[in-house]
């Protein structure tokens, strides 16, 4: 079962207008859902693509791979004029040093003319 940061970045908006929120549902289980495994795959997906590895197209219906093949398409028209680019970054090491129940996974990270892209 994979389970989500009690404070992350799509949760964020949420705590700051009901700070309340965040106290409720911090010892509650946080499973995954059918939408969360959705995107799960198609960023699974898009990662085959950006790194050209075989891929199982039975696997994904023909919506996941559009959305995985624009994706890809923005990422590797980004990348050819940014400094840098990371994909799939846990940033959880680094944030839970502010507090322990910061974390998260930017999907992708990168640098065009001194801009910093999350």
């Amino acid at each position: 079962m994979t389970t989500h940061a009690p404070i992350s970045a799509s949760k964020l908006e949420r705590i700051i207008l009901c700070p309340g929120s965040y106290l409720l549902e911090k010892d509650l289980p946080n499973p995954t859902n059918a939408a969360a495994q959705r995107g799960t795959s198609i960023h699974e997906l898009a990662d085959l693509m950006w790194n050209e590895m075989a891929i199982d197209y039975n696997e994904f219906d023909a919506e996941m791979v559009q959305i995985a093949i624009d994706y890809v398409t923005y990422l590797k028209k980004a990348s050819s004029a940014a400094t840098f680019i990371f994909l799939e970054l846990n940033l959880t090491p680094h944030l839970s040093k502010i507090h322990p129940d910061l974390g998260g996974t930017a999907d992708a990270v990168f640098v065009i003319d001194k801009a910093l892209h999350v």
